[in-house]
């Protein structure tokens, strides 16, 4: 895939996703198993809580820390993020264009 494609299957994909922004939430209990999940909220009692992902440790090979750190990276690429950075990727790629300066 050349980026063009790239970015219009992030594009696509980006339109039936859950909207943003998202948060990374520690374990709610032992239902958890440690990594906690990505949610729509930043906390487990707001009544609009929505769960994105499930970040567990224990049913996989990776470690607890490492869930943590999924979760967050997860939680940082929701669909406003990575729609602000295509946008600013096309806007800059506008402007090179514009410049002559896309050789």
């Amino acid at each position: 895939m050349n980026l063009a494609e790239i970015i219009a299957a992030i594009e696509q994909a980006m339109q039936s996703a859950t909207p943003g922004p998202w948060y990374g939430r520690g374990p709610k209990g032992s239902e958890s198993f440690g990594g906690g999940c990505v949610a729509t909220t930043t906390t487990y009692q707001d009544k609009d809580f929505k769960a994105i992902a499930d970040i567990r440790s224990h049913s996989s090979d990776i470690s607890l820390d490492q869930a943590d750190a999924n979760r967050e990276y997860i939680a940082a690429c929701n669909p406003e993020n990575i729609a602000a950075l295509i946008s600013a990727y096309k806007s800059m790629q506008s402007k090179v264009v514009a410049h002559g300066l896309d050789e």
